[in-house]
């Protein structure tokens, strides 16, 4: 499947961005990377092409799996999967979703209550883009309604998510540790 969906977005020269999965540890996302890099350098060959961007492909991160029913999203993975030289998304949407939740446990739950502030810090964290589903009317969306932003605020969190990024991004790091150097 990875194969044939690189393919496909190198042929039509589109972006490509990669779920990491539940179950993988951020480091883990090196090696989906080495497999995306490897069948992009494939495709190039045989195809006489070039990518027409070296950031054509992110991966997101939704968290780990943690316990039954429950994900953690680790902030450092952030850093960790950017290490490898590609872009990371926060996916707030599924990162707290809560599997069989809904009432009658037919249904995805969720615990919408943590969306701004693990958004938040996140991009603190430094998460380089969003993934977060919105409805206008979430009880009615046919699907992750209990875990979407109402379409109404979303304006007013991405407005102060790019006030966060902007603070974060003035910063310079103060403290050097021997990995860093």
């Amino acid at each position: 499947m990875i194969v044939t969906g690189v393919n496909a977005v190198l042929r039509h020269q589109r972006r490509l961005n990669i779920k990491k999965g539940q179950f993988l540890a951020p480091w883990d996302a090196k090696n989906i990377i080495e497999k995306v890099e490897t069948t992009k350098d494939e495709f190039i060959k045989s195809n006489n092409r070039s990518t027409s961007s070296d950031d054509w492909f992110c991966i997101t991160e939704r968290g780990t799996s943690f316990g039954y029913n429950t994900l953690v999203v680790d902030m450092i993975s952030f850093q960790t999967i950017k290490s490898y030289g590609v872009s990371v998304i926060y996916d707030a949407t599924h990162s707290i979703q809560v599997p069989g939740a809904a009432p009658g446990g037919k249904s995805t739950g969720g615990k919408p209550e943590y969306l701004e502030p693990l958004t938040k810090a996140a991009i603190a964290a430094g998460a380089d883009g969003l993934f977060i589903e919105c409805h206008p009317d979430p009880k009615k969306a046919k699907s992750d309604g209990p875990n979407a932003l109402p379409l109404e605020h979303v304006g007013t969190l991405v407005r102060q998510v790019l006030e966060i990024r902007d603070v974060v991004n003035k910063q310079t790091q103060i403290l050097q540790f021997p990995s860093q150097k």
